[in-house]
């Protein structure tokens, strides 16, 4: 757990995740777990967005998505401050970090910490 755990932050101590990199090119690559539902009507929405090139997921999510006047937030929580995020967690929360949400991963322990997203930088064309 420890080694995921340094792999998680950057080379100045900060909680990140580069959208894009891990799975090899794109963030719905690296969303592991993407499974059609069981129930018929999320099923049915889910095999349409695959079919018009989306991933859809329902794994990753934080625990809270929080609303204070025009501002939002998404925090996940963890028992400890040596518990890590998930694979899909870290994934999904980059990408909503790197879209202007700001995240964080809260333990009682070690309080709120950001999790930040950075895209990819974008190819040159020649």
């Amino acid at each position: 757990m420890r080694e995921r755990k340094a792999r998680q932050y950057n080379e100045f101590g900060e909680l990140v995740y580069q959208v894009g990199t891990q799975g090899g090119g794109s963030m719905a690559e690296d969303v592991s777990g993407v499974r059609m539902p069981s129930n018929k009507a999320e099923a049915e929405c889910f095999k349409l967005l695959q079919d018009n090139g989306w991933t859809p997921t329902k794994r990753g999510w934080p625990d809270f998505f929080c609303v204070k006047g025009d501002q939002v937030c998404a925090v996940e929580v963890k028992p400890s401050k040596n518990c890590t995020l998930k694979q899909n967690q870290l994934v999904i929360m980059g990408a909503l970090s790197a879209k202007g949400i700001r995240c964080f991963l809260w333990s009682p322990d070690g309080g709120f910490e950001e999790v930040m997203g950075m895209t990819k930088p974008a190819e040159q064309p020649f």
